[in-house]
């Protein structure tokens, strides 16, 4: 089944038109905010990308929830739309110039979440496999049931108790993993990286200018470090029979690995 819904359709209005102007040739910022209930059972929300925050909470409940709240300054308001293929939420956080549209949406436990954002922060919570890119905005991801791969340019990636593989990367920003099960690999071109897993497994990490550190549980690793410029701080012993391993770079920064 597929639907669509607009901001003209479907949706409970929480709020009028806010217009605000300051000085002269200012433009009017509108706000408006719209709530949808969607009883098809979602599991899976797919994002394209463009401008806005999106946020995704999960409970034990059946249906949907979607919030929608749009900051435009044209004159007439845009067609922000999202649509459900088959169990599939699709939103577009692109409603053209002079338009950001923020996303809340509560969803059935376990969701799959996907696809890319421009501009904006993605929060999700309790959810289950991720796989998302950020051009210029932060990933913050807790409670990740699945394997996770979150890629922003240019922000943050901030994630913690996944019970799958975890793929982290950031262009410009730090990376951070806690309570990861792994397998993991974590790459840093600008920002340190400081993960902490839960259990033995692989780690691939390397960091070109920021420090990196890597907590692990008692085990046996075979251990693989460099840091081109920077201090080694090494508290976990090289087992070179393990078939577990830890290949650990800095270029420029310390390199610290540690047990949990």
């Amino acid at each position: 089944m597929t639907t669509r819904t607009t901001a003209a359709a479907g949706a409970v209005l929480l709020a009028g038109i806010a217009a605000l102007s300051a000085g002269c040739g200012a433009r009017t910022v509108h706000v408006l905010e719209f709530q949808n209930i969607e009883a098809v059972g979602i599991t899976a929300i797919r994002m394209t990308g463009g401008g806005g925050d999106v946020v995704v909470n999960t409970s034990d409940r059946t249906d949907t929830q979607v919030d929608r709240k749009v900051n435009y300054q044209t004159p007439a308001p845009p067609d922000t739309t999202y649509r459900i293929d088959g169990s599939t939420l699709v939103i577009d956080t692109d409603c053209g110039s002079w338009c950001d549209v923020d996303w809340t949406i509560s969803a059935p436990r376990g969701v799959t979440v996907s696809g890319s954002n421009s501009s904006g922060d993605v929060t999700l919570t309790a959810v289950g496999a991720v796989d998302l890119e950020v051009a210029s905005g932060s990933i913050t991801a807790t409670g990740v049931a699945g394997t996770i791969r979150a890629h922003a340019e240019s922000g943050e990636v901030t994630v913690a108790d996944v019970t799958g593989k975890a793929d982290l990367s950031a262009e410009s920003g730090e990376v951070t993993g806690r309570g990861l099960a792994g397998p993991v690999t974590a790459t840093a071109q600008s920002g340190s990286i400081n993960l902490t897993l839960t259990q033995v497994a692989s780690v691939t990490a390397s960091a070109e200018s920021g420090e990196l550190t890597v907590r692990v549980p008692d085990g046996s690793y075979r251990v693989r470090v460099a840091a081109d410029s920077g201090d080694l701080d090494v508290g976990v012993p090289n087992d070179p029979a393990a078939g577990t391993v830890l290949d650990l770079r800095t270029e420029s920064g310390d390199l610290r690995l540690l047990s949990a």
